[in-house]
């Protein structure tokens, strides 16, 4: 899978693929949770790679749960 020429990487993840799936294709629920599983284990994990890897330098990484608690309590422990 190759982004290079893609236009716009935004909005590509897991909800993505759970609105194209469920409100484009009439599916057993069991074939819904088949593709979602896919998706969540093989697609997503290809896109971020290859997003990082065209990431430029000065764009920091997207906060994550960790990071922000890691943040927050260092404020609170300065503050304190």
């Amino acid at each position: 899978m190759n982004l290079e020429s893609s236009s716009s990487r935004a909005g590509v993840g897991l909800s993505t693929a759970t609105t194209l799936i469920r409100d484009t294709i009439p599916l057993a629920i069991e074939n819904y949770h088949l593709l979602r599983r896919l998706w969540r284990e093989e697609v997503v994990p290809v896109l971020r790679k290859e997003f990082d890897a065209l990431r430029p330098a000065h764009v920091p990484d997207a906060p994550t749960h960790a990071s922000l608690l890691t943040a927050r309590q260092a404020t609170e422990h300065v503050s304190a």
